[in-house]
């Protein structure tokens, strides 16, 4: 049985609670607050559900498994139904359109700015997650680092988009892809910043 930091602080809070009864309310009151914060981010996900994410025409997507997440928008997956052309079974994913701050951990170890919030929020909606794939029609396969370049689908919603309408990472356009979506992820980069979300603060 694999525990996180979060299941073991509510394992010490709820002994905590028994041991000190006087203490109980407050202590459990932590503990609801520990366990619901991933519900919170579940929410905030399905809450955006009925924007606009149109697919692209003709594209095809691959159903994938969520194994690992390096950060923000860089994800490990391996596929579960069909593999790509030109790809392996377990990927490393690179999102298209979308740059996310920086957790070096293989530089100076020292993350930029809202790396930790992109990171966590990306593994809390997509660790362990089946999503599907989907690539450009414009763009490569594939950047220098052999990475697949996709855009991300959690059911009806388009990830990339997500991460830049709620403030985790900014809109990359400094490689083309699909004009409608340069034209959807620059206008969700504009809403982000003006109403200050996330690294825009």
């Amino acid at each position: 049985m694999k525990l996180n930091l979060k299941t073991i602080l509510a394992v010490v809070v709820a002994l905590l609670a028994i041991a000190f009864p006087s203490l109980r309310g407050v202590l459990l009151d932590s503990e609801e607050e520990i366990l619901s914060e991933k519900v919170e981010t579940v929410e905030t996900l399905s809450s955006i559900n009925n924007g606009d994410y149109p697919q692209i025409e003709d594209s095809k997507l691959y159903p994938a498994l969520v194994t690992d997440v390096a950060d923000g928008d860089t994800i490990h997956v391996t596929f579960t139904d069909e593999i790509p052309l030109g790809c392996y079974k377990n990927s490393k994913v690179r999102f298209v359109g979308v740059n996310t701050p920086e957790m070096n951990a293989g530089t100076t170890g020292i993350p930029d700015f809202y790396a930790k919030e992109a990171t966590e929020f990306t593994t809390k909606n997509l660790l362990n997650e089946n999503i599907y794939l989907e690539f450009d029609d414009v763009s490569e396969k594939k950047d220098t680092y052999d990475r697949l370049l996709c855009y991300i689908w959690l059911d009806d919603v388009l990830y990339n988009q997500v991460l830049i309408e709620q403030g985790y990472g900014r809109y990359f356009d400094k490689y083309a892809f699909n004009s409608e979506r340069m034209k959807i992820f620059s206008k969700a980069s504009k809403t982000a910043k003006s109403e200050k979300r996330g690294i825009h603060q």
